[in-house]
């Protein structure tokens, strides 16, 4: 098993949608494959993620999203 593989693994597992770098407004599902930035990011700052219907309050400067799009955020915000 390879790093991506181990990751997957331990997402499905804990029924994680996927991972995300809120800092960065970064986010990448299971479903679509992890890791779509090949590194250009530090993968070491994401954390597991759930997924959302982003919403107006989600839109910021930095996200290529809009309103109605899956966005992933940090699984501790959900459950709070």
């Amino acid at each position: 098993m390879n790093i991506k593989q181990i990751v997957e693994k331990y997402l499905r597992d804990n029924g994680y949608d996927g991972l995300c770098n809120a800092d960065i407004s970064c986010g990448c599902g299971l479903k679509e494959g992890l890791f779509p930035c090949e590194g250009d990011y530090s993968v070491l700052d994401c954390v597991a993620a759930v997924s959302k219907i982003a919403t107006k309050d989600d839109i910021d400067d930095w996200g290529d999203f809009e309103v109605g799009d899956e966005i992933f955020i940090p699984a501790k915000e959900k459950e709070a």
